[in-house]
């Protein structure tokens, strides 16, 4: 599971909740009471050190508000947490039924610069097709077409779309593609913790957070059933009233 910096487990567990109040309240500005706030530290960190993170998080305006008062995460919070967790937006968003395929040919010299690239595609969970084509169900072609430009790689590297891939038993190479079968397991270990208090609920949090964020959150049509993600969404919202807001 990805491990993060204590900032960003505290943007991404705000999101999150934003996300799941607007699920299951509606869409809106989402503010958080300071005294709630330590439900977002995670297990083993100091209050001292978590209230440090706070006032550097203001003081960069990733959040705003009074630090003893009610906090809101900015736009800047937003982007900051898009740049290096998509899924953000990826766990809303309907697929158009489209293939991105970046297919490249880097020389051999410029090793480390395909080591980058490669990098890039899994940062954005792309599945390796083979050694040098990479495909993901998401609208990222701009950003990763942006990337290659700013890289020098538009020469040695393309990025295409399509409608549809033929390859036999596709939904079974997805799953070895995205180790889908791992991921379904560690959600569902996630439905035998036994959530009975706030210090029970902030572990599974940190639990969760970790899974999510190694997450291709491919379109329903193409997970296996049961997915038990979907599950752990369910638990997430039941924690989110009553032990994060």
């Amino acid at each position: 599971m990805v491990k993060f910096s204590i900032s960003d487990y505290i943007l991404l567990a705000l999101a999150l909740v934003a996300q799941g109040l607007d699920e299951t309240v509606g869409a809106g500005s989402r503010a958080y009471h300071y005294r709630k706030l330590g439900f977002y530290n995670p297990p083993g960190y100091k209050n001292d050190y978590f209230e440090a993170t706070l006032r550097r998080l203001l003081k960069n305006k990733y959040l705003k508000g009074e630090a003893k008062s009610k906090l809101e995460l900015t736009d800047s919070g937003w982007q900051k947490l898009l740049e290096e967790y998509p899924l953000i937006d990826w766990q809303r968003e309907k697929w158009d039924g489209n293939w991105r395929v970046v297919v490249f040919d880097v020389a051999v010299k410029d090793n480390a610069l395909r080591q980058k690239l490669r990098r890039e595609l899994l940062r954005l969970k792309f599945g390796r097709l083979q050694k040098s084509i990479y495909i993901t169900p998401h609208k990222s072609e701009e950003k990763i077409w942006q990337w290659l430009k700013e890289n020098n790689l538009d020469g040695q590297a393309g990025v295409l779309v399509a409608k549809q891939l033929f390859i036999d038993n596709f939904k079974l190479l997805t799953e070895k593609i995205w180790h889908l079968d791992r991921l379904n397991r560690l959600y569902g270990q996630l439905e035998k913790i036994n959530v009975e208090d706030e210090l029970s609920a902030k572990k599974w949090l940190g639990q969760y957070l970790g899974i999510i964020a190694g997450d291709p959150f491919l379109p329903p049509e193409l997970l296996p059933r049961p997915w038990q993600g979907f599950k752990a969404q369910k638990i997430w919202r039941k924690i989110i009233k009553q032990y994060a807001i």
